[in-house]
């Protein structure tokens, strides 16, 4: 992955907070589609760092972001409980 990756310093999923990635991910439908073949949360040093594959290929291209402090999350509890957002409301 290239470029400059966020670092989100409280980020708390017990205070509500979420992640919107719906705008970057091409033709995932909640629906049908697995959220952990774009959404991956990789572990290290106390951090999670946010990997999205933004057409659900296998390629994780895009480092979203590092989570400092903040480990034992899983995709699909995020996306479940609004922790992840991955569609636009209309």
């Amino acid at each position: 992955s290239g470029g400059e990756t966020d670092a989100i310093t409280d980020f708390s999923v017990d205070e509500g907070d979420s992640l919107f990635i719906a705008a970057i991910l091409n033709g995932y439908d909640a629906a049908n589609d697995d959220i952990a073949d774009y959404v991956n949360l990789v572990e290290s040093g106390g951090n999670t760092t946010v990997r999205v594959d933004v057409n659900g290929n296998g390629n994780f291209d895009l480092d979203l972001a590092v989570l400092n402090g903040v480990t034992g999350l899983d995709v699909h509890d995020m996306e479940n409980n609004g922790n992840l957002v991955t569609q636009i409301a209309v």
